[in-house]
């Protein structure tokens, strides 16, 4: 009889923004995928801001095309050349 090893499991993060999130954002708020090297959420709202989020929720862009800018807008401008 060998001994077996189990798989290493991963901590992971919530999946989808909780109720509370939705509460503190004062809107019902649609999970649109990981960010922060998964460390925070992304979700967004009917009004179609995007809020970021784990403990707490905050706004992240008022409007999808300002979030999309900021998701392809390098952080180091020589990052980009």
């Amino acid at each position: 009889m060998g001994l077996r090893r189990r798989p290493a499991r991963r901590a992971r993060a919530p999946a989808r923004p909780r109720r509370e999130d939705g509460r503190q954002a004062g809107a019902d708020l649609s999970p649109l995928g990981m960010a922060d090297r998964r460390n925070r959420y992304l979700a967004m709202a009917d009004d179609g801001a995007v809020y970021m989020g784990m403990d707490t929720v905050s706004l992240w862009a008022a409007t999808p095309d300002e979030a999309l800018e900021k998701l392809t807008t390098p952080i180091r401008p020589e990052a980009g050349r």
